[in-house]
């Protein structure tokens, strides 16, 4: 996965898995190698902006299907939404329902004096 801002600033990865309609979930991506909530927000310097910024590799786990991952940021220091770490998924879920979760994270209103942003890849898992 890579990243490119073109201004300094903050970033984290939601991903949103709503395949299983009977299970769906909301998750942060560990990005970062250090300790809380800094694992999941990246910090975009001077000599980082308008540059890919390389994540990392990741790998798919279960189920198979099509799922949401969403770039959410920001000029300014983010704040995450409460999460938890869940031992049968090995993921940091988002508390809450990941449909409202989905729909609370979109939007297109210009808050004043706040620089936001986001943007969204949908990708399919397929099982060779």
């Amino acid at each position: 996965i890579e990243v490119k801002m073109n201004k300094e600033g903050y970033f984290y990865l939601v991903g949103h898995n709503l395949i299983d309609k009977n299970n769906p979930y909301t998750y942060l991506l560990e990005i970062n190698d250090t300790s809380g909530q800094g694992k999941f927000i990246f910090k975009v310097g001077e000599d980082e902006v308008n540059k890919w910024i390389i994540l990392g590799e990741f790998y798919a786990a279960e189920p198979i299907g099509t799922e949401t991952l969403q770039v959410i940021g920001s000029l300014e220091k983010l704040i995450l939404p409460n999460y938890y770490y869940d031992e049968k998924t090995q993921l940091y879920k988002i508390s809450g329902n990941p449909n409202l979760n989905l729909i609370e994270t979109r939007g297109l209103i210009r808050k004043s004096g706040n620089n936001f942003s986001e943007n969204s890849i949908s990708y399919t898992i397929l099982n060779n």
